[in-house]
């Protein structure tokens, strides 16, 4: 990511608390030619809390906890992980905050650093408004995207 973004300008850069997140942003701040008018690091950016499935594989769900994983499959819109997140509220939560950053920000050129599922959410929200397809684009580890509003 850092190598990708190196002849990148910046304004803002938001980044999250998470450990992998802030080695990323760090190797991104270490290369940049130019420094950010505003870095911000905020405990808002985070992964969905998968709560009882936290560190599981599905196959462990499915053996563990047959039930759970079957309302998953039924209905994964409005599925809220037992003792995390539901998808709906972290998909809300998400389009809320990059709406907020957007109008934060106008007209800057704004660096985000954060997990996958945060900035799936953040995207679908950007792109569709709809929560419903965020499983319908990917992105890979430390992958950039680029996003014109306009």
């Amino acid at each position: 990511a850092a190598e990708t973004l190196q002849n990148e300008k910046f304004d803002v850069v938001i980044y999250g608390k998470a450990k992998r997140v802030v080695g990323t942003a760090q190797a991104v701040f270490d290369i940049l030619r130019k420094e950010p008018d505003t870095v911000v690091q905020t405990g808002e950016i985070r992964e969905m809390d998968f709560g009882l499935f936290e560190g599981m594989h599905y196959r462990e769900i499915v053996q563990q906890y047959p039930e759970q994983w079957q309302r998953y499959m039924d209905d994964w819109r409005t599925y809220a992980f037992p003792q995390g997140d539901s998808i709906a509220e972290y998909y809300s939560f998400c389009s809320e905050w990059i709406g907020g950053v957007v109008e934060r920000y106008p007209g800057k050129d704004i660096l985000i650093v954060g997990h996958k599922g945060f900035i799936l959410n953040c995207l679908s929200a950007l792109l569709t408004q709809d929560g419903g397809d965020v499983l319908s684009r990917d992105i890979g580890n430390a992958e950039t995207v680029t996003l014109t509003l306009g």
